[in-house]
């Protein structure tokens, strides 16, 4: 395997742990909660199947 990162915010090696896992945290954070509002969302705009 190359030890060339495409992206430079990976790279472990270089730039240490805390560096690399702030912006994965902070991703993250962003994504979960985003992710449950459009859940909500859809399930109050859709109506539910017959079962």
């Amino acid at each position: 395997m190359p030890r060339r990162y495409v992206y430079p915010f990976p790279n472990v090696e270089r730039l240490g742990r805390p560096a690399v896992a702030s912006p994965a945290l902070a991703a993250l954070a962003a994504f979960v909660p985003l992710g449950q509002a459009l859940l909500r969302i859809h399930r109050l705009t859709t109506e539910p199947a017959d079962a």
